[in-house]
């Protein structure tokens, strides 16, 4: 059998020369590109490295929030053994323009530096930028082309409370601009190149003073969006049970959320928020936390008019207009007729009104009794490219509410 496969071999060795050459070959091209791929990871996780310098950890939130919130977490009994120190901030993006080139830059990492910035990195600027300076990382230097005592402009978004494609938001003045003088330029290396995307390119980055974009934001001196949590110098990672710890030290209060909880004169609790609704997950929140307290969501809107009667008669302007679920438990209820009645609860199709609007009906020559239509005209929720719609709805008129109790609220 040996002696027939090696005879076997001689007689093809010209095919069996150019299988090994090819098997060699094939070997070499997966090796290397083995080799290729780790020395790329490798490289990657280096430079992602690089750029976080020693932060380990990020909350970044859409909303501002309390600065004290880093403090109270850095203050925590096992903070210590984890990590080094908690730096606040503000993150987000803008553009710059060098007024007198006209040169601009757009998609610009925008950083609101407090005093510990700069620590977080083992290598860099021993302080941030003062008041009226920005630091410009030299790609974005490049881009401007620009040199240290430049000014530059920087134009970055307002957040606003109520979204602008909503008839009822802003549809001016989201835009703040300061004009800064540039106080040095970074090296596109370590905290000059930070960024929390995973990306090859060196990011545009300016750094200012944190107060610097809490007053073109309008926001309070102790409100940030970002806090960056730096793990110990050369140390191995946070394990993941010191990031549930942190998690748990983590305490923020209803103002961070844009909250208010206050309780009214009629001795219930009112919550609301600064933006023109609750999340849901707010709201989810708040239904369990009150949910033996018989909670009552309600929905209020501006209804451009109430209408009633014909032609041009019985209108009454700029109203707002609730959706509510009455109930006859006090104190949100019960509402009731000026008879004394108790107003049951609406179907989807009908609508109360209150004494003063009968009233002021009335005066315009339109009396109204329960079962009359009543129609409201108002803006579409959400506008499309800046074009609001109006939609009228027709209801019919359940019953007159006396101006008492929490109709009077």
């Amino acid at each position: 059998m040996v002696r027939l496969i090696l005879s076997s071999l001689l007689f093809h060795w010209r095919m069996n020369l150019a299988v090994a050459l090819g098997v060699a070959v094939s070997t070499a091209v997966l090796t290397g590109a083995l080799l290729v791929g780790d020395s790329v990871r490798g490289s990657l996780r280096q430079l992602t490295l690089d750029r976080l310098g020693m932060v380990d950890e990020v909350l970044l939130s859409d909303r501002f929030f309390s600065a004290a919130l880093g403090n109270e977490v850095a203050a925590g009994p096992e903070f210590a053994a984890s990590f080094s120190q908690v730096a606040p901030a503000i993150m987000l993006q803008g553009s710059l323009a060098q007024p007198d080139s006209g040169a601009r830059a757009s998609q610009v990492n925008l950083f609101g530096c407090g005093p510990t910035f700069f620590k977080l990195a083992q290598r860099g600027p021993d302080a941030g930028p003062a008041e009226g300076e920005v630091f410009l990382n030299q790609p974005l230097a490049d881009e401007l082309q620009v040199a240290t005592a430049d000014e530059v402009v920087v134009r970055l978004p307002r957040p606003p409370e109520i979204p602008p494609d909503s008839p009822l938001g802003k549809k001016s003045d989201l835009i703040a601009n300061r004009r800064l003088k540039v106080a040095k330029i970074l090296p596109a290396d370590g905290l000059g190149r930070f960024s929390l995307r995973p990306n090859q390119q060196a990011p545009l980055n300016a750094y200012f003073h944190l107060a610097d974009l809490q007053s073109a934001l309008d926001q309070p001196p102790d409100r940030v969006n970002a806090l960056l949590v730096a793990g110990h110098e050369a140390a191995a990672p946070p394990s993941a049970e010191a990031e549930r710890r942190l998690q748990v030290s983590l305490r923020p209060k209803l103002a961070d959320y844009g909250l208010s909880l206050r309780r009214t004169e009629r001795g219930y609790f009112n919550l609301t928020s600064e933006r023109m609704l609750l999340e849901p997950e707010i709201e989810r929140a708040a239904l369990r936390v009150f949910g033996g307290d018989h909670p009552q969501p309600a929905f209020t809107y501006l209804a451009n008019y109430i209408l009633a009667g014909d032609g041009d008669r019985g209108r009454i302007p700029y109203s707002t207009v609730t959706a509510l679920d009455l109930t006859d438990l006090p104190p949100l209820g019960p509402f009731r007729t000026p008879e004394g009645q108790p107003i049951g609860e609406l179907a989807d199709d009908e609508i109360v009104l209150n004494r003063w609007a009968v009233d002021d009906f009335a005066q315009q020559g339109v009396a109204l009794t329960p079962g009359d239509t009543i129609r409201l005209t108002y803006f579409e929720p959400e506008s499309t490219h800046g074009n609001v719609a109006e939609t009228t709805r027709s209801f019919k008129l359940k019953a007159i509410v006396a101006m008492s109790g929490p109709a009077a609220d």
